[in-house]
């Protein structure tokens, strides 16, 4: 609570608070992500019981057998879920404004004058801050208070050159492996990303990506694509900005002809800036990691927004705000934070785009 000769509560409040807003509202415009799980409606906020996110997954199907007559039947218990488990991780900013300084700004009520000229700085690397960690590794050493980016259940550890997929998947997440048929012997790539190596080199020599960017990311739809249902396909592809310059390239060398239509055409509508392939927008994102954990250079990633939620504790804006009053220090003591972390409902619905020949 404000105090001494702080700004009152009510103006401390009605300050923050709008600014708070102007954040969330701000990182709607400028992240994808964010605008594409605010439209599908998977920005989930409020209270929730236990120290994490815990969620059930379904690994696979019950089995349809042919009945034949006069023949016995065993029965058994089938299980065909797992439980997924995340920690809560969280973010903060902030800041610090005198006493002189709101006197030299002509008295205490000059708090939101004094907080407008720091405004756009810190709005901005709020955004730029929060767009990083879609892409972040949470599992990663030093990693411990990030949020679970889609880095978290990309990791391999052995590639064969000649393979167009990853070889051998070896990553840990929500405390299940990555490893294909390690979740379920008979779904095995149940809890599997789909990774694209895009230094793919058959015996006929390496196909780059900037020569067969079309082919690569048309591998990772293909792969992703698990029925016609919502949630069954991707619906974004974000790559470096030299990626997508190489895939418009060659596009126009293919003499095919960029549309905006379908999903592109929605994201369009948000203001971003995207094509359409195969039926998927791809569109290029500054916040895409440039290379890996294991020194692999990437192109970019493939997502299925309908399988991703941005899970937060505070409620109301994306990002909560408080300002208190410091007596010792004089100062008015600014205090944004959001608590929560980014649920990937399924690793096998996102896909990466990586030259991981070489690993």
């Amino acid at each position: 609570m404000a105090g001494g000769l702080g700004v009152s509560p009510r103006v401390a409040a009605t300050t923050i608070e709008e600014w708070a807003k102007v954040v969330s509202e701000e990182a709607e415009k400028h992240l994808p992500h964010i605008a594409m799980m605010r439209s599908k409606g998977r920005i989930k906020q409020g209270a929730a019981s236990g120290g994490g996110m815990r969620w059930v997954v379904r690994v696979k199907d019950h089995t349809l057998q042919g009945f034949e007559d006069m023949s016995p039947i065993s029965f058994e218990r089938v299980n065909t879920k797992v439980n997924a488990t995340l920690p809560w991780r969280g973010y903060y900013m902030v800041d610090a404004i005198s006493l002189r300084e709101k006197l030299e700004q002509g008295g205490p009520e000059a708090m939101i004058k004094v907080f407008a000229n720091r405004e756009e700085v810190m709005r901005r690397a709020a955004i730029r801050s929060l767009a990083d960690k879609f892409y972040i590794d949470g599992n990663a050493t030093g990693n411990d208070q990030e949020f679970h980016g889609i880095e978290s259940f990309m990791g391999i550890s052995t590639q064969t050159a000649t393979d167009e997929l990853a070889t051998t998947h070896d990553d840990t997440y929500a405390g299940l492996s990555t490893a294909v048929g390690t979740v379920d012997a008979t779904n095995t790539r149940a809890w599997t990303p789909v990774i694209v190596n895009t230094a793919h080199t058959p015996t006929a020599g390496l196909r780059s990506f900037e020569d067969h960017a079309d082919e690569y990311l048309r591998k990772g739809i293909l792969e992703s694509t698990y029925g016609a249902g919502p949630g069954d396909r991707i619906d974004l592809i974000t790559l470096t900005k030299a990626a997508y310059e190489d895939f418009l390239n060659l596009l126009d060398d293919k003499e095919r002809i960029p549309v905006t239509r379908g999903g592109s055409a929605k994201l369009v509508s948000m203001g971003f800036s995207a094509v359409e392939f195969d039926g998927v927008p791809v569109m290029w994102d500054s916040a895409v990691i440039a290379t890996d954990s294991d020194s692999a250079v990437v192109q970019g990633y493939g997502w299925s927004h309908d399988q991703l939620e941005l899970r937060l504790l505070n409620s109301g804006n994306l990002f909560s705000s408080k300002v208190t009053y410091n007596d010792t220090m004089a100062t008015d003591n600014i205090f944004l934070y959001m608590v929560g972390n980014l649920k990937f409902r399924g690793p096998r619905h996102f896909v990466k785009f990586a030259a991981i020949t070489g690993v």
